[in-house]
């Protein structure tokens, strides 16, 4: 009988289960439901359209220091931007490019009203709102 090694297929190793909505698999059950409730507030006419996985590059004067990519991108009927990023376990590395994402989020959401939100297991949090919305409040 020929020698094999058998491999136990490893999970996220933070714990995350890939999850499939709506024609598309997320990282985890919690993108997954954060993405249900945006359908449903499309269903609402409360959003007009999203984006997943939304690039962000981040630049410190003329220089790219590195990209982010924000879960979701939502365009309100309002004419607001909101900025969703869903956190299970935050990394370091994560923790670094939100600290940036917020530093800059008035140049990254300049010519837009824009809301920084971050979603975990235990709710939501506007973060940041843009100073083109807190102008036209």
């Amino acid at each position: 009988m020929p020698w094999t090694r058998h491999y136990k297929k490893k999970g996220n190793k933070y714990g995350a289960k890939k999850t499939f909505f709506g024609g598309y698999v997320y990282d985890s059950k919690l993108e997954a439901a954060e993405a249900e409730q945006i359908e449903l507030r499309i269903l609402a006419q409360e959003v007009e359209s999203y984006t997943r996985q939304h690039r962000l590059d981040l630049y410190i004067g003329e220089s790219r220091i590195c990209s982010y990519k924000i879960d979701f991108r939502v365009v309100r009927t309002d004419g607001v931007v909101e900025y969703i990023e869903v956190k299970g376990l935050p990394t370091e590395v994560w923790k670094l490019k939100w600290k940036m994402t917020q530093a800059l989020f008035d140049e990254l959401t300049e010519g837009e009203k824009a809301i920084l939100i971050l979603s975990t297991k235990d709710g939501r949090t506007v973060v940041l709102r843009n100073q083109a919305y807190l102008d036209a409040q």
